[in-house]
């Protein structure tokens, strides 16, 4: 399936997912007021407010899938000081390897512990968006593979991780992120 097709169904899904908190419980439902077009598809016709809302929320859940998106790609780009575009200044992580406070100290410890040789590529799936306002918890599990330049990968994770996103003057950030190993393969 090529990138276009799974941006389609993913956006496919999230549109599912405003229009029934919109209250259109299926595409057909006549009570809601749908219409085809021109190309024989089916449009629910909502108030302005409601569509405003939807759109909203499909917005907030794009960005805040994003942000997910933005730490891998800082992560395995080594560009470190892009993590202060994805966290608060304020933020906490957590893993077994101990607890880091503020943004400052997050940009160090992964600076520190990211070895110039090992490169890494992150693989987000199963990204879930719970929002509530300007608050949403979101859940992903990732799988990290560790490689050096031009060789196979030499250490393989599983990891879930948990995140409290905020909504802030500029935009999504996340506040707090729980990492739990799931598993690892060493070769």
């Amino acid at each position: 399936m090529s990138r276009r097709t799974c941006t389609a169904v993913w956006l496919t899904s999230q549109l599912a997912l405003v229009a029934r908190r919109l209250g259109v419980d299926s595409i057909g439902d006549h009570a809601n007021r749908n219409v085809g077009n021109a190309n024989g598809s089916v449009i629910s016709l909502v108030s302005p407010t409601k569509w405003r809302i939807g759109m909203s929320h499909l917005t907030d859940r794009v960005e805040i899938a994003e942000l997910v998106a933005r730490l891998a790609r800082a992560l395995d780009e080594r560009r470190f000081d892009h993590l202060r575009t994805v966290y608060t200044v304020d933020a906490e992580t957590s893993s077994p390897r101990g607890t880091l406070n503020g943004i400052d100290d997050i940009v160090d410890v992964v600076r520190r512990t990211s070895p110039e040789e090992e490169l890494t590529q992150h693989f987000n799936t199963d990204v879930v968006i719970d929002l509530d306002g300007d608050r949403a918890e979101v859940n992903t599990h990732q799988l990290v593979y560790f490689f050096r330049q031009g060789e196979a990968p030499h250490r393989t994770a599983g990891v879930h991780v948990r995140y409290a996103a905020v909504r802030t003057p500029v935009g999504w950030r996340f506040a707090r992120a729980h990492i739990s190993p799931l598993w690892r393969h060493v070769s």
